[in-house]
C-alpha cells in the first residue's frame, strides 16, 4: 500500500470516528462521545489501536493514536451531528481531508463501516456463508432441500493466532490426539502425516484484547478433529481434556 493511499485511507477512519464517534451511553443514558458501536470497544484508545497494524506506518503507538485523534478532531467541527466534542475550530480543511469530508458526506453508515473496516487489525473480509450453528439446529426428521452456498459479504471479528506456536506444540506433544490416540499418518498415510488440530485449553475469545500469553506446555492441546468438534460442540460450555477422556473411556468399556 503506497503512503499516500494508506494516508488517504488515514484519513478516512478519522472522518469515521468523528461522524459515528458519539452515542448514548447504556449505563447513563446520555449521549457521550463514544468510539463507534461497530468496533466493539470499552474506549477511545481500543478504538485507535484497533487501526494500528494496517495503518501505522512506522509510527510507534503512541504518536499513532495521537495522529488518528487529531485527525478525528479536525472534522468534528465540519460535522454538524457531532455535538459532544468541541473539535479544532478551523475556517478550512486541508486539501485531502475537505477531499475526504466531500467524498463521504452523503455515503450511508453501512457502505463507510464497510471501507474503514478494511483496515482494522481484526476484520476480514468472508466470502462465504458458513453457519456452524445449522449444524445444531438441523435435527429433524423431515426431507428438507435448500439452496446452499451462495457467496455473501461478511464482515467478521477474529483473534489473532501464532503459527510459531502450533508449530512449537506439535514438536513437545506430538500429533497423537491426546483424548483418543488418533494418528492422521496411520489412518490415511502420507496424506495425514503430521496433520493434528492444536486446540487451547483457555479459550482465544477470553484473551484480552491486547493478547495474552500462551504456554504451548500447558494450554495448547492435539486432538483430532472429532475430539476438538466435540469440546466445542455446546455453547457456553467446553469441555476439559479429563471430560472428554472420561467420556470417552465410559463409553469405550460399555461396548
Amino acid at each position: 500500500m503506497s503512503e499516500e493511499y494508506q494516508n488517504r485511507h488515514f484519513i478516512a477512519v478519522g472522518y469515521f470516528l468523528s461522524r459515528y464517534g458519539e452515542r448514548v451511553d447504556e449505563r447513563t443514558g446520555e449521549l457521550r462521545s463514544l468510539p463507534p458501536v461497530e468496533l466493539e470497544v470499552k474506549n477511545w484508545d481500543q478504538a485507535y489501536d484497533a487501526f494500528f497494524l494496517k495503518l501505522g506506518n512506522g509510527r510507534d503507538l503512541a504518536t499513532f493514536r495521537n495522529s488518528l485523534r487529531n485527525t478525528r478532531d479536525e472534522f468534528d467541527y465540519f460535522l454538524p451531528e457531532v455535538t459532544k466534542r468541541v473539535g479544532h475550530k478551523k475556517k478550512s480543511l486541508p486539501p485531502l481531508r475537505e477531499s475526504i469530508l466531500q467524498q463521504f458526506s452523503t455515503t450511508t453508515r453501512h457502505d463507510l463501516w464497510a471501507y474503514v473496516s478494511g483496515f482494522t487489525k481484526e476484520f476480514e473480509i468472508q466470502s462465504i456463508q458458513f453457519d456452524l450453528d445449522a449444524m445444531e439446529e438441523a435435527n429433524t426428521d423431515s426431507e428438507v432441500t435448500a439452496a446452499e452456498g451462495r457467496e455473501r459479504l461478511f464482515i467478521s471479528r477474529r483473534r489473532e493466532r501464532d503459527p510459531r506456536l502450533r508449530k512449537k506444540a506439535i514438536e513437545i506433544h506430538g500429533v497423537n490426539c491426546k483424548a483418543c490416540g488418533f494418528n492422521f499418518g496411520k489412518s490415511y498415510g502420507e496424506w495425514g502425516e503430521g496433520f493434528i488440530e492444536i486446540h487451547h485449553a483457555k479459550p482465544i475469545a477470553t484473551y484480552s484484547s491486547e493478547g495474552d500469553e500462551t504456554n504451548v506446555d500447558t494450554d495448547l492441546i492435539p486432538l483430532c478433529s472429532n475430539c476438538h468438534r466435540m469440546v466445542h460442540r455446546r455453547k457456553g460450555k467446553l469441555l476439559s481434556l479429563e471430560e472428554l477422556s472420561s467420556m470417552l473411556n465410559q463409553n469405550n468399556s460399555d461396548e
